[in-house]
């Protein structure tokens, strides 16, 4: 097994109403990941929506990167997807992951609701420009749920998916279904904790367990680390 690459963090401190609540406890996450043997994880904290006002996202990263640790750290963002996230992009206000040309988006609330057609569109909007998305979480919207083969026309229109690791064992019998698929038939690009304290942290040994367990180790050792690391180097 191949050390984890964490591309879904939220352990900044301070910066958004959901996130991390302190340093005390950003300090406890990095402590766990580097017991687990994590090898790096890129925070992104939430653009355009659970933001907290006037939070300084790259103050929060430039303390995390002070802490001495062996885990490596690198700056992302979960960007809320709206007609402005190319324009805020280009603008360097939305981060992409680690500086590449991959950005993490998902969707507002609402539309975890409505059709999987246009979670489509929208993947297929922003793949046609300079950017690759990267749906985080495609698991949690019933529309995929439901239809979990569009996740396939997704990533045919040039976009990525990134699943929760918790979500394999989850108690939505839906959700954990839906992340099963997508990695039984190598729709995954991405595995991410999505954590946002120390207590979500705790199945993500057990979830690449069950990854190496279900799927052929070369397709594992791609979500769980290598992807990860093209996304690093550039």
């Amino acid at each position: 097994m191949k050390p984890f690459i964490d591309v879904h963090s939220h352990i900044l401190p301070g910066v958004e109403d959901i996130g991390c609540a302190s340093k005390e406890e950003a300090l406890v996450m990095l402590k766990l990941y580097e017991d687990d043997g994590v090898e790096a994880v890129i925070c992104t904290p939430h653009f355009g929506i659970h933001g907290i006002r006037g939070a300084n996202v790259s103050e929060a990263f430039s303390w995390i990167q002070s802490v001495d640790s062996p885990v490596k750290r690198y700056l992302g963002q979960q960007v809320l997807l709206t007609r402005y996230t190319l324009q805020d992009a280009r603008r360097g206000i939305a981060k992409t992951m680690a500086g590449s040309n991959q950005i993490l988006v998902d969707y507002e609330e609402g539309v975890f609701y409505s059709a999987s057609a246009d979670i489509l569109d929208g993947m297929k909007m922003l793949a046609e420009s300079e950017y690759i998305p990267i749906l985080a979480q495609p698991e949690k919207y019933p529309g995929l749920q439901q239809y979990p083969d569009i996740c396939r026309q997704i990533v045919d229109a040039g976009a990525r998916l990134q699943i929760n690791v918790g979500n394999v064992f989850c108690d939505n019998v839906k959700i954990c279904d839906t992340v099963r698929f997508l990695l039984e038939n190598r729709l995954v690009s991405y595995v991410g904790s999505n954590a946002h304290n120390p207590e979500e942290m705790k199945q993500m040994d057990d979830g690449l367990k069950w990854i190496y367990d279900h799927c052929p180790q070369e397709y594992a050792d791609a979500v769980v680390h290598d992807n990860a690391i093209r996304i690093i180097n550039g």
